[in-house]
């Protein structure tokens, strides 16, 4: 092989191996999402996509996660109020502890309550008057992620992802 071949073979080649790496990457991690999506529910994307439901009516708030006996690792609620304004969350009838992650309508992080015990109750955990979003979490989750107050949270739909 001549030295001018080379010099064209050598790049190329490590053009198309960069190139399928990112296109495959793409494609394992749509993949994933789709398997760990169903209708109706959303995905946040950590350094592992946790699933969430999404309760917008004021029934949806009121329940939560009251009554459940767990709540997966991957798995979480959004609850989306629809208008900006503080809120306000309590650990009634819940068996597990939470994070609960504050988020602004821009997906930012305004405040957070790492491990959340329910012996906490009749507690109340108040979050800033610019939340639009709170999430919780199996707790241990904003550790594991490092998550702080301005981080920015990526989510979505289920539906944009097929």
């Amino acid at each position: 092989m001549s030295k001018r071949t080379r010099m064209f073979v050598l790049p190329s080649l490590i053009f198309m191996s960069l190139f399928a790496f990112l296109l495959f990457g793409h494609v394992r991690q749509t993949i994933h999402d789709r398997v760990l999506c169903s209708h109706g529910t959303h995905l946040l994307h950590l350094s592992d996509p946790i699933v969430v439901t999404v309760l917008r009516t004021q029934e949806e708030h009121r329940r939560g996660l009251s009554g459940k006996e767990e709540l997966p690792p991957d798995e979480g609620v959004i609850f989306d109020f629809g208008v900006v304004g503080p809120q306000h969350f309590w650990m009634k009838d819940m068996r597990f502890s939470l994070d609960m992650i504050f988020l602004d309508s821009d997906w930012r992080v305004v405040k957070i309550f790492s491990a959340v015990h329910p012996d906490s109750y009749p507690d109340s955990f108040d979050s800033p008057d610019d939340t639009r979003y709170a999430l919780e979490v199996t707790s241990g989750l904003v550790a594991r992620e490092q998550l702080t107050v301005g981080t920015a949270l990526r989510m979505l739909s289920c539906e944009e992802i097929y």
